[in-house]
């Protein structure tokens, strides 16, 4: 059967005073410059329903994701499972987080997500598929390395990044748009640190896109973990005026991709659905002791090492209760195919060496990595960059009690490979 395609958005901008995510010691939201927006793509092939969504947040939490996914099966009848829902992760919005902001959930996001979820499903209609890529400068890799060897947040412009956007084009009777996604990388921080709510640099480029090509445009963050917006301060955060500059060009990479997608055509659609396990650790209760000083010595700042303080003292009030146990880690996969494209969800902030190698190895012409796609499990580095520590590497290894091994990027690229491969539906 034809592949059938529909879209939909709603607004999801909070009240003003409400607290504002992604940095610490913040004013709350004073002013809002443009609308945040949850935007939805629906599919349907063969019998199979199915939704990609994306919201201009900061994350989209675990509790968020699954209120969103059992209102969308109760009210639209598409599987929890058959549903990706990604956060382009601006700094300038709410936290999703039901501990956090459990008044704007209920009454702004879940709502409105569910209601783009049901315009994009009840508006479909047969659609063909182009895809056209483009070298885009949006981002640089923000792991700079000063002359000691010392990693901060700025601009690296020898380190790893993925300069291909790529815009998937969805087409109905007579080439009408109806919906485009568009592919790249980088944090959304060229705001910067202030009171005001915005979609960021993302916000003018899928404005650009959507006045030059129609039909509502669609935003997934690619490996982004240490990839900053590319600005001429040097920095990895800006103020507004830094925002509409980045987003002004990568709106013009986005309008050249998508009239780089020449040919369009019928594809296959096919949902692929595990789950990804790897096996944890639970640190010596010799070295928390150890670790947990070195912590407590240093001053005390938001991120590292407060954050390491708080899993130590978690790891040794386990072992005061004998909960000693160490489970794997579980979360399960959802990986969708259109055509010659794989849509591949990381729960976390990936770094850029994790896309290009699952890229490299996948049978698949097109393989995108979706960075905090249906979850948020903090970052995931390579393990190359481990020895060099530095804020990301830090709230890796004190995200949880129970550690991740440093081959976790090597093990979530091998266990998307075995899903896609083993997936019937996933022949190339």
């Amino acid at each position: 059967m034809r592949l059938k395609v529909g879209a939909g958005r709603r607004a999801i901008t909070p009240e003003l005073g409400t607290e504002l995510v992604g940095y610490p010691r913040r004013p709350p939201a004073a002013a809002v410059k443009d609308d945040l927006t949850i935007t939805a793509i629906g599919f349907e092939s063969g019998g199979e329903r199915a939704l990609l969504m994306s919201a201009t947040v900061c994350h989209v939490s675990d509790g968020a994701a699954e209120r969103v996914k059992a209102a969308i099966w109760r009210d639209l009848g598409v599987p929890a499972a058959n549903v990706i829902i990604t956060a382009t992760h601006t700094h300038s919005g709410p936290s999703t987080s039901p501990s956090g902001e459990e008044a704007y959930l209920r009454s702004i996001f879940v709502p409105n997500a569910v209601e783009a979820a049901r315009e994009a499903m009840s508006g479909m209609a047969e659609a063909k598929v182009g895809v056209g890529t483009t070298r885009s400068n949006v981002g640089i890799n923000r792991r700079q390395l000063l002359r000691g060897g010392e990693v901060i947040l700025g601009q690296n412009p020898w380190g790893a990044y993925d300069g291909e956007m790529t815009v998937i084009a969805f087409v109905g009777d007579g080439g009408r748009p109806i919906a485009s996604l568009i592919h790249a990388s980088a944090h959304c921080t060229a705001s910067g640190i202030g009171d005001t709510v915005t979609r960021d640099w993302a916000g003018y480029m899928i404005d650009r896109l959507e006045a030059e090509a129609g039909g509502i445009a669609l935003f997934v963050n690619g490996s982004f973990g240490d990839v900053a917006p590319r600005m001429a301060n040097g920095a990895s955060i800006g103020d507004l005026r830094h925002a509409a500059e980045v987003g002004g060009l990568a709106g013009i990479d986005a309008v050249r991709a998508r009239k780089a997608a020449r040919s369009f055509d019928s594809v296959d659609f096919a949902v692929a659905r595990d789950e990804m396990r790897i096996a944890q650790t639970l640190t010596s209760r010799e070295e928390t002791i150890r670790e947990l000083g070195l912590a407590k010595e240093d001053p005390p700042k938001v991120g590292y090492p407060a954050r390491r303080i708080v899993v130590c003292e978690e790891i040794l009030k386990a072992y005061e209760a004998g909960d000693t146990g160490c489970p794997d880690w579980v979360r399960p996969q959802t990986i969708f195919r259109i055509g010659p494209v794989a849509l591949v969800p990381i729960p976390f902030e990936p770094f850029t060496e994790i896309a290009l190698r699952l890229r490299a190895y996948s049978p698949f012409g097109y393989t995108l990595t979706l960075g905090l796609g249906n979850g948020d499990e903090s970052y995931l580095p390579s393990k190359d960059q481990l020895a060099r520590g530095g804020y990301e590497v830090e709230m890796f290894r004190w995200a949880r009690a129970r550690r991740l091994p440093d081959d976790a990027d090597t093990k979530i690229i091998e266990e998307n490979l075995r899903i896609i491969e083993s997936c019937p539906g996933f022949a190339p």
